[in-house]
């Protein structure tokens, strides 16, 4: 009997670990786009409010709150800090890059400057939905294998 409880733990458990895997990859998609989106409102309030960098991005997906008195380099590096856990390195150093050269020069600038940032995210975007399809199965369908496996040799 308790071999049978632990059989059943173990498939559930390695059934969990392969479920959580493969929900990372779609949560990395969907925190792109959230990205994506913050630059996209950031760049309308930029180009047609005429505000500044802070208030331009503290109206994002987090309710992070960046303040004006404040260099926006630092704030921005925290902020990515607190929202993306679940990025590759890439795409966090795209995001960390992306505070270099914000706030200097003419609106004109800023706006060619979050473009070039945007598509680039575009690029991480498509490799996670690559990704997503590619390899969501694989990780939900082997934790499960090996935990079966496990499950056999205790029988």
């Amino acid at each position: 009997m308790l071999k049978l409880i632990l059989c059943a733990v173990i498939s559930a458990a390695s059934l969990y670990v392969g479920f959580v895997l493969s929900s990372r990859l779609t949560e990395r998609v969907k925190l792109l786009e959230r990205y994506i989106g913050l630059l996209d409102e950031s760049a309308g309030r930029i180009e047609f409010s005429s505000v500044d960098l802070a208030a331009a991005f503290s109206r994002n997906f987090a309710g992070f709150s960046f303040a004006a008195e404040k260099p926006f380099s630092p704030q921005w590096e925290r902020f990515i800090t607190e929202t993306g856990a679940v990025l590759h390195s890439d795409d966090i150093d795209i995001l960390k890059g992306f505070a270099q050269g914000m706030g200097e020069g003419d609106t004109e600038s800023q706006l060619r400057h979050i473009g070039q940032y945007k598509r680039r995210l575009t690029l991480c975007l498509d490799t996670a939905r690559k990704d997503v399809e590619q390899k969501s199965s694989v990780y939900r369908i082997l934790p499960f294998a090996v935990g079966l496996a496990l499950v056999i040799l205790l029988i």
